[in-house]
């Protein structure tokens, strides 16, 4: 993956396209963040999809590093939220390590993501590795 097809992705998720997002994927692709996985192109589909109904969010890249067979980008994600994605509809869903977003909430993280392609360019796998903001 190079940069601009990264940049493409990010287009793809920033606006909310999901057809555009998952056409990058495998059919059994894997997203795991937080201790969580996310299975299939469905289900990557479903669960941002339910995401997104409470919470805005918006990645920025800050630095990309492409290999032949995979690519690391290191990332800004802002959540906005605008509905009240609480810890029971987390519990509920299946996705328990992830953090609660109220309403109004407005903060960044900084992530590493780390993208494994197949031979045929597709993603497979996806692995992030999320940095909790530094407090004083």
């Amino acid at each position: 993956m190079q940069e601009a097809d990264y940049e493409r992705y990010l287009r793809a998720f920033n606006g909310r396209d999901y057809d555009a997002l998952v056409a990058f994927f495998t059919e059994d692709v894997t997203l795991e963040v937080n201790g969580e996985a996310m299975r299939g192109r469905q289900g990557i589909r479903d669960f941002y999809a339910m995401f997104h109904e409470l919470v805005r969010e918006t990645v920025t890249l800050r630095n990309f590093y492409p290999d032949d067979r995979a690519a690391m980008a290191n990332v800004m994600i802002r959540f906005e939220g605008i509905g009240d994605l609480t810890q029971q509809m987390l519990d509920e869903r299946g996705y328990g390590t992830m953090t609660p977003v109220p309403k109004g909430a407005d903060f960044e993280i900084e992530f590493f993501i780390r993208y494994i392609q197949n031979d045929e360019g597709l993603i497979e796998r996806i692995k992030c590795a999320v940095f909790e903001p530094l407090t004083a």
